[in-house]
């Protein structure tokens, strides 16, 4: 078991901020258990949020065509540009996940051949990865992009 706390913070020209990699806390349980002839692994790990930049809103910003004495509304093409809030001023929900593998252990000719399985966030927790934001409608939405999802592999591990 391990946990962690730690605060990170940035400052410059008297604005303070935390930077991308501020986790308050961070909790790690990881476990192995020998059965016969199979090495059973589990690891289930929480942590806080990680810090993101708020988008309040989006502008949109118009080319002008000197050929055509024109402002772009479509052509030339119009540029939609987010308005961020305070740098890193909040926070990316909690997240966990819990990987599982198994492996068997088999002595060939004077090497150890291990196949194994493993699954990488095996009950498809959605943890978030990043927010889009549509401003196109008189109701904004903001839409959440998971890490990953169940993560299956299989290999084998040679040593000699």
């Amino acid at each position: 078991m391990s946990y962690s706390y730690g605060i990170a913070r940035h400052e410059r020209d008297g604005v303070v901020w935390a930077p991308g990699n501020d986790r308050r806390h961070d909790l790690n349980l990881v476990a192995t258990w020998q059965l016969r002839r199979y090495r059973l692994g589990a690891r289930f790990g929480f942590a806080t949020g990680t810090p993101y930049t708020p988008i309040l809103g989006q502008i949109a910003r118009r080319a002008y065509d000197p050929s055509n004495d024109t402002w772009g509304t479509g052509n030339p093409q119009t540029y939609l540009e987010p308005l961020g809030g305070g740098r890193n001023s909040a926070r990316f929900p909690p997240n966990q996940r819990l990987d599982l593998d198994i492996a068997r252990e088999i002595t060939f000719r004077g090497a150890t051949v291990a196949p194994y399985l493993s699954v990488v966030n095996a009950y498809n927790a959605h943890n978030i990865f990043v927010y889009f934001y549509d401003y196109s409608t008189d109701r904004p939405t903001r839409q959440a992009y998971s890490q990953l999802p169940i993560l299956p592999s299989v290999g084998v591990r040679l040593a000699f």
